[in-house]
């Protein structure tokens, strides 16, 4: 039997994993949920894949190939687009030519298991004596019951197909068999009892019980109507490959609004969406005089005069409002101020949406306040939207605060309040396994950045809104931008054009490497995997030039 939940450590990185029925978290309740998510978050730090249940996925908007064992999620997945393929498993005709010599084996259809019995699976099922089951038998009842005898080969016991319920009951050995099915044109059911025990898993398709000499009982169901691989195979589901993830870009404060930016507004965030393609969202979040969470970037002032709001009378710089002050001042006098709750229903309304915490504040007990009400606020949208969320950390003692409250699956470290050295900062992603870094311009170099690269961790630089920057920073390997104002496709074009340049300049070189000095294309290619463009660039004049393999080769280094 397979195991009930796969080696994670096999499959991809950003893939998706659908486990068992039995282990989701689907019916449980607040607190069992906030466990599971709080193990989903773990399993993807510890693997990279995201462990969700299949009724969580947008299968329209999902970008990442999905493993799963249940069987009748294919025709939905293929109804997408989604090319499905089994990883691991073992097949019908697999499975009856194992069987241990002298073994009864007993097969009843339910509901319907004729639409993978193609005219080839026909052939192979005619040799173990299966005469009567093919695609013309949709939602036929069907009942097979043999002996295996040396090698491949069965002595047929019992056969039958019908539109109507069949049942068989005799002895097979010392055991007494009670047998029945029934095709979706009749009763809808598989009973295999030996005696007196029920055997049959009474799933769609196939249902097989082995009996073997010693009376020991085997049950396997395979769901042919849409696979020939026993139910508990893996299956990999790949999304059309017309659909690409554009994580290059972080909407800053939600994004700009009518030339205005730092509104961190729905409309904002909507549009972002919308018009920009951002999928994930960097908002700043404050806290009202009463104790809750809101969307603003802060309460000095200017900021009033910013978003064309009326400072309330009474409210100094810098004091915090009340949640209904709040809520009733209008940002520009028309767009909506969010609360962490309406930054919830966003990301329910947009299930491909992620959430980058601009929190400010570094003072532990205001992080535990900020961090306890994300939680909390979360619940009643299931606490898997928490899955989405990204906390941006200010110093490395921020993690721990964060840690205690809420495993989250992916952390932000920016760089603008924290003193660290790039050593001190590489020890710190390695060490936690941070996926992200963030910092201004004037922070960043490339080897800073190489060496994060090198743990997995991708820098982003903030906050850019012209394409000749981007352009400038994807030579130095950043890995992506916050932005106010482009689009996902715009930064993600720089990125591709820059990869075709790269490579075509690196296909170029080796292929004069390997002609000038006879080696290998391949062995030449990865001679300049750690080359970026502007270096290959600097160096090519010189490796035309170059007389020796040596000489060539210490230019690269």
């Amino acid at each position: 039997m397979f195991s009930r939940m796969h080696d994670l450590s096999l499959l991809e990185k950003e893939s998706i994993y659908i486990p068992l029925t039995s282990m989701l978290a689907e019916n449980k309740d607040g607190r069992e949920q906030k466990v599971y998510t709080a193990y989903c978050a773990t399993i993807y730090r510890q693997y990279g894949i995201w462990m969700q249940s299949f009724s969580d996925l947008v299968l329209e908007k999902n970008d990442k190939p999905i493993y799963f064992h249940a069987s009748n999620y294919i025709p939905y997945l293929v109804n997408q687009g989604y090319q499905v393929e089994v990883v691991e498993g073992c097949s019908i005709v697999d499975y009856l030519g194992a069987v241990t010599v002298g073994s009864y084996v007993i097969l009843s259809v339910k509901d319907e298991g004729s639409q993978q019995i193609n005219e080839e699976i026909v052939e192979r099922l005619r040799e173990f004596g299966i005469t009567q089951m093919d695609k013309t038998k949709l939602r036929h009842s069907f009942i097979w019951i043999a002996r295996k005898k040396d090698g491949a080969s069965y002595e047929v016991l019992h056969e039958a197909c019908s539109t109507e319920q069949l049942c068989w009951e005799g002895f097979l050995g010392e055991a007494l068999a009670n047998v029945a099915s029934g095709g979706a044109l009749s009763t809808n059911l598989s009973r295999i009892e030996v005696n007196g025990i029920e055997q049959s898993m009474n799933q769609r398709g196939f249902n097989i019980v082995i009996c073997s000499p010693d009376l020991r009982c085997e049950s396997r169901s395979f769901d042919t109507f849409v696979t020939l691989y026993a139910e508990g195979s893996l299956f990999r589901a790949n999304p059309p490959k017309s659909r690409t993830s554009l994580g290059k870009t972080i909407s800053h404060s939600g994004g700009r609004i009518d030339g205005v930016d730092y509104t961190n507004c729905k409309e904002a965030l909507e549009h972002s969406y919308a018009h920009r393609g951002h999928r994930v969202f960097e908002v700043d979040m404050e806290i009202t005089s009463d104790a809750e969470l809101v969307l603003r970037h802060d309460w000095e002032s200017y900021l009033y005069h910013h978003l064309q709001q009326q400072q309330p009378e009474g409210i100094q710089d810098g004091q915090p409002l009340t949640l209904e002050q709040f809520s009733n001042l209008k940002i520009m006098k028309q767009y909506t101020p969010m609360t962490i709750v309406d930054l919830f229903r966003f990301l329910a309304s947009y299930p491909d949406a992620q959430v980058v915490t601009d929190t400010i504040y570094i003072d532990p007990r205001r992080i535990e306040h900020q961090f306890r009400r994300i939680v909390e606020a979360a619940a009643p949208f299931g606490y898997n939207v928490l899955l989405r969320i990204i906390p941006q950390l200010y110093t490395e003692d921020m993690y721990s605060v964060i840690e205690k409250i809420f495993p989250f699956t992916r952390y932000i470290y920016t760089l603008y309040q924290t003193k660290a050295t790039d050593d001190e900062v590489v020890k710190f992603v390695r060490d936690k396994k941070v996926k992200f870094v963030a910092c201004l311009p004037e922070r960043y170099s490339r080897e800073l950045g190489k060496q994060l690269k090198s743990l997995g961790a991708s820098v982003f630089i903030h906050t850019i809104n012209e394409l000749d920057t981007v352009r400038e920073y994807i030579h130095e390997e950043v890995g992506g931008f916050y932005t106010d104002a482009l689009s996902s496709v715009e930064v993600e074009q720089q990125f591709l054009a820059y990869q075709v340049e790269l490579d075509t300049r690196r296909e170029m070189l080796s292929v004069f490497l390997a002609f000038r000095f006879g080696i290998s294309e391949d062995e030449a290619l990865s001679a300049f995997n750690s080359v970026n463009l502007r270096e290959l660039a600097s160096i090519s004049e010189r490796l035309f030039q170059s007389q020796t393999l040596e000489e060539a080769y210490s230019l690269l280094r």
